[in-house]
């Protein structure tokens, strides 16, 4: 996707076969990454995916006016963990809205998505054990959205951290479920 953009605004394209963009394997700290933009070539350099990512990110945002200015940059980050959180359940969020979130967050090279997914108001993963978790709760993510996003989150180096609070903050549960509770009653 970075590549798509990079090489439409700056012009560039495949000449009689010649490359403009160079990946190569260089002993870089994890995530970190070398970008050099050249007059005719851009090479990255990493030792890990997320390096790459984060190379082909800083390129696109260097571009300005069709154009990146020459560099040579080796930089990487300071935190391993460098994240979000995302409440889910108290605002709930459609798939569309949480992936923007995620290229944001691929922007300033965050690297974890903490998802609140479950509280006391409301069950935001479909279950097909337990259907009325979701149902109860209106609005929730399929599993099939849920595999859709953290491929998306990964292929920009961002890894997604679920939360469903258990055994506290129980209240979705017991009002679907309510012979799960001390009481036993329905």
């Amino acid at each position: 996707e970075y590549l798509a953009v990079f090489a439409e605004r700056a012009g560039l394209r495949e000449e009689k076969g010649e490359p403009w963009l160079f990946l190569r394997k260089e002993d870089l700290p994890e995530e970190g990454y070398r970008l050099r933009i050249g007059e005719a070539s851009v090479t990255v350099s990493a030792s890990t995916e997320r390096g790459v990512i984060h190379g082909l990110t800083e390129l696109v945002l260097r571009l300005r006016d069709g154009e990146a200015p020459l560099c040579d940059i080796t930089d990487g980050p300071k935190y391993p963990h460098r994240g979000l959180s995302l409440d889910c359940v108290r605002h709930f969020f459609p798939i569309s809205e949480v992936e923007k979130i995620l290229a944001q967050m691929a922007l300033v090279k965050m690297n974890v998505l903490h998802f609140h997914l479950s509280d006391d108001q409301g069950w935001r993963i479909e279950s097909l054990r337990f259907p009325a978790l979701h149902e109860r709760s209106g609005s929730f993510y399929t599993r099939e959205e849920l595999k859709e996003l953290v491929a998306f989150a990964k292929a920009r180096g961002i890894d997604i951290i679920p939360e469903i609070d258990l055994p506290g903050h129980t209240t979705a549960i017991l009002a679907a479920y309510p012979e799960l509770g001390c009481t036993g009653q329905r």
